[in-house]
């Protein structure tokens, strides 16, 4: 495997000021045994680059002579869904150790939200902030509880006032977004912005109860727990049961396994 090139210059965030500029260039150590350096460039200069569909497709003959690329969404979780445990393994192996504090966070009895704006205010892709803040008060009127609630987002103070001004909310960043992806995965549950892959990833890695809007376009990731992925339609909340949002139909997770 060659070790990936990481290092990328986005303008976007750089203009919009977001305090992450995702360079990617300081977040993940060398992948073990993988090809690095003056071999991985002399590689990339003389052997032909394939897409990935052509190994999927079967239509290489000698794979050894060719350098197979992988980019893009693709089929999105599909491929990779039955492998969580060992991707997961990996990620955190290769991920620098300063942007793994959040695996140390106590989130106990807490909700958090990841509100996706950045590059979402472009085309009206964001959610909407009454959205968020509709779903924290289901959940703490439910438990009579003003539980605690975590702010995960790119988006500026200033953008996030309706929701910062509820009462025991925070706002929280730990340091760069892998980290905040990270530290999301540790959730005890996640309500998520529509339509986004780092949300996505986050659920992957974490597989907590999640919240999603009705017309977030995610598909199925938690393949060993369906039950995980399902969607609340209308049904009242009953004693001694949570009823989380996700994405066709219905779920009753009891309160141990959700705080």
């Amino acid at each position: 495997m060659i070790n990936p090139t990481w290092l990328t210059l986005k303008l976007g965030p750089i203009i919009r000021n977001e305090k992450d500029k995702r360079f990617y260039g300081n977040l993940f150590n060398p992948i073990s045994e993988s090809v690095v350096g003056g071999e991985k460039l002399f590689l990339l200069m003389v052997k032909k680059c394939v897409p990935e569909s052509c190994l999927i497709d079967n239509e290489l003959k000698y794979v050894d002579d060719v350098i197979v690329t992988f980019e893009g969404l693709g089929n999105y979780f599909d491929d990779i869904i039955g492998d969580y445990s060992y991707i997961r393994s990996v990620f955190f192996d290769v991920v620098k150790k300063q942007h793994l504090g959040g695996l140390r966070f106590d989130f106990t009895r807490s909700i958090s939200i990841h509100v996706r704006l950045g590059d979402f205010n472009i085309g009206n892709q964001a959610t909407d902030l009454s959205w968020f803040i509709k779903k924290i008060n289901e959940i703490r009127d439910y438990y009579r509880d003003n539980i605690k609630v975590f702010i995960f987002s790119d988006g500026t103070d200033e953008e996030l006032k309706t929701l910062l001004n509820i009462n025991n909310t925070e706002r929280v960043f730990f340091g760069s977004s892998i980290a905040d992806m990270i530290a999301m995965s540790q959730s005890k549950v996640l309500i998520c912005s529509k339509n986004s892959t780092f949300a996505w990833w986050a659920s992957y890695l974490g597989r907590m109860p999640i919240v999603w809007p009705k017309d977030t376009g995610t598909k199925s990731i938690y393949y060993d727990n369906k039950n995980k992925e399902k969607f609340l339609i209308s049904n009242p909340l009953r004693k001694y049961f949570f009823y989380t949002f996700i994405y066709t139909n219905i779920i009753i997770l009891r309160i141990g396994n959700v705080f």
